[in-house]
């Protein structure tokens, strides 16, 4: 019998059609894959019913068979030097490594193997088999679904849709913590309406407005259109309107005024029922406590 020897030419185009099959899970592709290569009898494209046996090795020549894994395909129909084989070496051979296919003919049921040669490179459609026993993934560029990938591995965009609820993401809103701590700078926005701290459902700390600054639950609103004004206490230039270029620090400083404008008011209720007197200059407490419209006055 003439040596049996494969057309490498075409052995590299028919590598390309490896599919697998046996799917063992709904997560996984089986193990088995198609295998088709040609086979030549000398020169002449074989045809008839072959045995052929199929391993794994870890190089082009010489080398040591993988796992010792062998499979072998009784009585295999060859047509016009074409045939098509399944096989399956389980899911510990194609671990990553560079492996190499050796298949040995012979007639069916005639005689010894012959070892065709030279070995074929194992493209990478096989590997997928790894990801059956891959329990922690090296590396992902593009993941619809992982339990256990290192955060360092993890290369490429995260779809919002496959983060947990719990996540917290960029440009978020009601979203409640239970507690926070900051190791750097917070940046809030500088716009009349964002940028704004709430203590329940009253304003804490905000900058509403044009050049103002608030601090203490209730001071300061929403709706003013005065500039440069500062408050600091509850309910400090709580009522302010049109006014401009107050300071108001403690509680209800300054609380009811609307249009007026300059004052200074330092300690709880100064300047409190003030609501349209300008220039005004009160220190501690209850200052001026009555002032509504005169201006520049001075109490202590």
């Amino acid at each position: 019998m003439k040596a049996k020897t494969l057309d490498l030419g075409l052995v590299f185009v028919t590598l390309a059609v490896l599919t697998f099959a046996d799917v063992c899970s709904a997560l996984a592709q089986g193990t088995a894959f198609t295998y088709q290569g040609r086979l030549q009898d000398g020169a002449i494209p074989a045809n008839g019913s072959y045995d052929f046996r199929f391993g794994i090795y870890d190089a082009l020549a010489g080398g040591n068979a993988v796992n010792g894994t062998f499979t072998t395909n009784m009585a295999t129909l060859v047509t016009d030097g074409l045939f098509t084989v399944m096989l399956d070496f389980g899911s510990d051979v194609f671990n990553g490594a560079n492996s190499w296919l050796e298949i040995d003919v012979r007639t069916n049921g005639n005689g010894g193997f012959t070892t065709l040669t030279p070995r074929q490179p194992i493209t990478s459609t096989p590997y997928a088999i790894q990801a059956i026993n891959a329990a922690t993934a090296t590396t992902a560029n593009v993941a619809k679904s992982a339990n256990s990938v290192s955060a360092a591995n993890i290369t490429g965009a995260v779809q919002l849709a496959q983060l947990p609820g719990a996540v917290v993401t960029n440009d978020e809103a009601n979203v409640t913590l239970g507690g926070l701590t900051l190791n750097d700078t917070l940046h809030l926005p500088g716009t009349t309406s964002t940028g704004i701290i709430y203590a329940g459902s009253d304003t804490l700390i905000h900058t509403f407005g044009t050049n103002n600054f608030f601090a203490g639950s209730g001071a300061g609103n929403l709706k003013l259109s005065g500039r440069g004004n500062v408050g600091v206490g509850f309910n400090a230039l709580h009522e302010n309107t049109t006014g401009t270029n107050n300071t108001a620090v403690g509680a209800g400083a300054l609380g009811v005024n609307t249009i007026g404008s300059y004052n200074t008011a330092n300690g709880n209720q100064t300047l409190a029922h003030n609501t349209r007197g300008n220039g005004n200059t009160a220190s501690g407490w209850c200052a001026l406590l009555n002032n509504t419209c005169r201006i520049k006055n001075t109490g202590h």
